[in-house]
Parts: C-alpha cells; structure tokens; sequence
C-alpha cells in the first residue's frame, strides 16, 4: 500500500514537472524582461565610483535605442 502512494506520489510529481516545464523562449523573455526592469530601476547618483556610474549610465542608454 505504501508503494503504491509511493508511486502515485511521484507519477502526479512528474505529471506535475511536464506541465508546468517553460520553454526556453520563455525563459528567455522572463530574464529579459527583468533585466530591463533592474536597469530601468537604477540610480546612477547612489554610487560614487564613476566607473560604476558610467557603467550604470551606458546600460540605460543602450536600454533607449
């Protein structure tokens, strides 16, 4: 009895996993689109290094073209 939970557990947990896999375009977009959020998000005047604040500044203007 407990191996046949056993085995339905794990066939529902597989069931589970192939559904809800995404495919690599979506996963893809989902970075993207959260990586131009970050670099949308980021103040240039918090930091005082100016290799940080031109590294900052060139990632939000390469983000407008």
């Amino acid at each position: 009895m407990k191996l046949l939970v056993l085995l339905l557990f794990l066939l529902g947990l597989s069931v589970t996993m192939f559904v809800t896999n995404p495919s690599r375009s979506d996963v893809d977009a989902e970075i993207q689109s959260q990586l131009l959020a970050r670099i949308v998000s980021l103040d240039t005047n918090t930091d005082q290094d100016p290799v940080v604040q031109l590294i900052f500044t060139t990632c939000k203007f390469a983000r407008l073209l």
